[in-house]
């Protein structure tokens, strides 16, 4: 049999007020006598937002993520949990502007699942020695260092509250152009991948550094470098079919928009194209599933026309962008006319900007070729304080994943 909760057995749980269809109260021996993985298996089809109530209710059930068993049934639930994004991350304004992380543990996200608003679980994992700076995260894992350093970096899983240290990286880096984090869904791994090493001036054999940390090894290791002449763009960069995707400039030619792309098999950088699709203004890569995809901003043509925001997508047969949809006028007005960052997690493409001092998004879903408004960020959530909404690039897809 495999692992399950039996050693938490002698603990109450007592939910509260639970009743049955007579409108009865269960009594809470009933709850604690009921066969352990037959608990399991009904508490893993809940919805993302119970888990945390219910680890609340005892010792047992507060175990659940962390057992084999729950963890198996939850992976075949045909129920998945839905992506959160955008994220947002709050800091106090207190804290100084030069202070690029984030001082409490108060998080939230969207849910494309219920379409709204949820405050995610506290990051308790973390305590004074580790950095909160969020360097860049995929799936339900997060990986979290300083600003300006890759001496100390984490991965920790908000929900299971597991974490690793990571070991040192091969080389001295400060803070890389591209970082990315690519899931392996087969076995639960991942590799963490930097590249374009800011220690070192752009065009010298140190910038163009690629390291990779894979979870099955537990190490670094240095790869191929970045071709000559090409500097990289600040981004996360994008994941599509084994392979990161990320935009480059070519100074000495004059060329500042060059997709390129590291094959994460061969560990070997190309050119992809030149070509992106004209007229765009600090365009964004995304990947999606097995497509390449782009969110460029346009100047107006003419007088009568406004400045607008396309979504592309990059034919790898003909080698050409395709524009798929438009973000629709009003939407782009209440971004406040500029795109700071851009959130994929497969189906969901979520544009994001700031009208005032609020965070304004807007959702693109791929299946329905259709955008919907996100609703404005509910302030309440920071509980009156003076704060600071930081918004992150990376999505969050709740799991239980290992780290």
């Amino acid at each position: 049999m495999m692992e399950s909760t039996h050693q938490h057995q002698g603990t109450c749980c007592n939910p509260r007020n639970p009743i049955h269809e007579a409108g009865e109260e269960l009594l809470p021996v009933l709850w604690s006598s009921l066969p352990t993985e037959l608990l399991e298996r009904v508490l893993a089809f809940l919805p993302f937002p119970n888990l945390f109530r219910l680890r609340t209710v005892c010792k047992r059930w507060n175990s659940l993520p962390h057992c084999s068993y729950f963890r198996q049934i939850r992976a075949s639930a045909p129920n998945q949990w839905g992506a959160c994004l955008p994220v947002l991350f709050c800091k106090d304004a207190a804290i100084d502007a030069e202070d690029e992380g984030w001082n409490s543990d108060s998080w939230s996200a969207y849910d494309t699942a219920s379409c709204r608003w949820l405050r995610l679980p506290p990051l308790t994992c973390l305590d004074a020695r580790h950095p909160k700076y969020l360097v860049v995260g995929s799936g339900g894992l997060l990986c979290i260092g300083d600003f300006d350093s890759t001496e100390n970096l984490v991965v920790c899983n908000p929900v299971t509250r597991c974490l690793r240290e990571l070991p040192l990286t091969i080389k001295q880096w400060a803070e890389p152009d591209v970082t990315a984090m690519a899931i392996n869904k087969r076995t639960g791994g991942y590799k963490l991948v930097l590249a374009g090493n800011r220690h070192f001036k752009p065009g010298s054999p140190g910038y163009r550094n690629t390291e990779i940390y894979d979870s099955s090894s537990k190490a670094w290791e240095t790869v191929g470098d970045i071709p000559v002449n090409l500097e990289l763009h600040s981004q996360e960069g994008a994941l599509c079919n084994n392979s990161l995707y990320c935009l480059a400039r070519d100074k000495k030619h004059g060329i500042w928009d060059i997709l390129v792309a590291f094959d994460l098999g061969s560990r070997k950088w190309s050119t992809v194209c030149y070509n992106i699709p004209y007229g765009s203004r600090t365009p964004h890569v995304i990947g999606s599933h097995d497509r390449i995809l782009a969110v460029a901003e346009h100047n107006r043509v003419t007088e009568t026309t406004d400045d607008c925001v396309y979504l592309f997508e990059y034919d790898l047969k003909s080698t050409k962008w395709v524009k798929l949809s438009q973000l629709p006028n009003d939407m782009y007005h209440r971004i406040g006319k500029r795109v700071i960052a851009c959130t994929v997690d497969g189906n969901y493409i979520c544009v994001t900007g700031c009208a005032g001092k609020q965070w304004c998004s807007a959702m693109y879903r791929l299946s329905l070729n259709k955008w919907e408004q996100v609703p404005v960020f509910p302030h309440d959530e920071s509980k009156g304080r003076e704060c600071e909404l930081l918004l992150s690039s990376s999505p969050f897809r709740p799991s239980l994943g290992s780290v």
